[in-house]
């Protein structure tokens, strides 16, 4: 079954930054691919590369993928430097900031990954002078995205009390687009299993939500405050202090300091969720804690990139015990089967084969 999914994909005003003579194969593309078209990578004077799981290739005038660069479409240089002045005016953010950071924020929660030439400032920073690469990874929400977490993190037992958990896994491992079907699912609640909670959602680049008026443009869900664009420290005090939150969720955690917030909220009586970039919970470990400092989350759970959603490869406890372990190899992008992904407020029961392999 495949999920349903909100598809902000491609709207047709990002369409309108890129030059006339690539939007028709464009189209062609966003019109065979859908939800499955996942980032569009330019470089000047390069061919444009497509990543569509479980597919990559480069983009021919008829909006087809091929493997031969030679035959591609691309962009030369005027064209590029269009490209990069249209897409930051068109972001969220000040050039400014998007330029130290090597990344720019779009609306609709589609993010612009910048490479080229640097150089160092005063505060011992940088910012790019020159852009060479752009790409352009687009916003997904794939409903059921985190249904093998549900029985570990929503029964009618807890009531609106869920675990703290924390997500680690790789770049381009669906850390983001778990979360998010997380934090809907603990909002809205699922039929006789869960009631719903109030969430905090901590979105501080405008990924997870992507408010536009002040309204999420991505299913966050009924009962969650947003809090965009304002630093982890000060939201979550606003959040403690003001909506009496169940749940906080926060996306990439990146410092001691950062973790040091969270186990204050969970001194408060809130479940917190979060993500982190590592390959496993030993590496995070090794990374970012402090051995005097306590942690705050009751589940890790890592995740790897599937052939079309996040795969949990395992699932352990406070304790380091084994609660799942997969037992399927990596997928990647082989040309599997998508996994299956159950309806809106079905649960896998706990022998489930989806579920691979629970640890006694």
């Amino acid at each position: 079954m495949r999920p349903d999914a909100y598809v902000p994909s491609f709207p047709e005003a990002l369409f309108a930054l890129f030059p006339e003579s690539v939007r028709p194969a464009l189209r062609r593309l966003a019109r065979d691919f859908g939800e499955r078209l996942e980032e569009i990578r330019i470089r000047k004077g390069r061919p444009l590369e497509i990543v569509a799981p479980p597919e990559e290739g480069f983009l021919r005038g008829d909006g087809r993928l091929i493997s031969v660069p030679e035959e591609a479409l691309r962009l030369h240089v005027e064209e590029f430097e269009r490209l990069v002045a249209r897409l930051t005016e068109y972001s969220t953010y000040a050039r400014e900031s998007g330029w130290r950071e090597g990344f720019l924020y779009l609306p609709g929660g589609h993010r612009v990954g910048l490479s080229g030439r640097g150089t160092p400032l005063p505060d011992g920073g940088f910012r790019l002078v020159e852009v060479s690469s752009l790409n352009i990874r687009l916003a997904r929400t794939l409903e059921g995205a985190a249904a093998p977490l549900y029985p570990y993190v929503f029964s009618s037992a807890r009531r609106d009390a869920p675990p703290s958990l924390l997500l680690i896994g790789p770049p381009r491992s669906g850390k983001t687009t778990v979360l998010r079907d997380l934090v809907q699912r603990a909002s809205d609640g699922i039929p006789g299993v869960w009631r719903g909670s109030r969430v905090a959602l901590v979105d501080e680049r405008g990924e997870l939500a992507s408010l536009a008026d002040g309204v999420p443009r991505l299913p966050v869900g009924a009962r969650t405050d947003v809090y965009e664009g304002v630093p982890k420290s000060a939201a979550l005090a606003m959040a403690l202090r003001s909506m009496a939150p169940a749940v906080v969720a926060v996306d990439e955690l990146a410092s001691r300091e950062e973790l040091a917030l969270l186990w204050d909220m969970r001194r408060a009586g809130v479940a917190v969720w979060a993500t982190a970039h590592a390959p496993s919970r030993e590496d995070f470990l090794r990374r970012l804690v402090a051995a005097d400092l306590l942690l705050p989350f009751d589940l890790y759970v890592v995740l790897r990139r599937g052939a079309f959603l996040p795969e949990v490869a395992s699932i352990e406890d406070a304790s380091g015990k084994t609660l799942y372990r997969s037992t399927a190899e990596p997928r990647g992008f082989g040309r599997s089967d998508r996994p299956e992904v159950r309806p809106r407020g079905v649960l896998a029961s706990e022998g489930s084969a989806s579920f691979g392999r629970r640890e006694a």
